[in-house]
């Protein structure tokens, strides 16, 4: 027992996975599949981008949960996104459209490694104007 105790802390001391450098490629993908952007089953969704700027990463100290100690210090990617979110919604029983909807975000995000090795995206602020 105190063999398997002492190879499963050496085997996941050992390993780190490394996450996907930062990139726009990344950044975009994140901001398109974030969950308020997903529609129902049967629709059709496109994210088009209009402005997409990164600005220059700082370092700043992330709270995870409620334990002491498990604060972090990590590197925020700040971003600044203009897009458009198209949706059209479809019956899946009979195939027709009856929602569509195209509206216009210009918001502020914040990216970082969180301490499971997996990119975090932060939406810091709305503003949606209506076609």
């Amino acid at each position: 027992m105190k063999t398997l105790l002492l190879f499963l802390i050496f085997f996941n001391s050992s390993f780190t996975i490394n996450p996907e450098p930062a990139s726009e490629t990344l950044f975009k993908q994140m901001i398109a599949n974030r969950p308020n952007h997903i529609s129902s089953p049967g629709a059709t969704r496109t994210v088009t981008f209009q402005e997409f700027n990164i600005g220059k990463p700082f370092i700043k100290t992330i709270e995870f949960g409620n334990t002491p100690g498990a604060d972090k210090k990590v590197k925020v990617y700040p971003v600044i996104a203009r897009f458009t979110l198209a949706t059209n919604n479809y019956n899946t029983v009979t195939g027709q459209k009856y929602t569509s909807s195209k509206d216009e975000y210009r918001r502020p995000y914040e990216f970082y490694v969180d301490k499971t090795n997996k990119w975090v995206c932060v939406a810091k602020g709305l503003t949606k104007e209506m076609y």
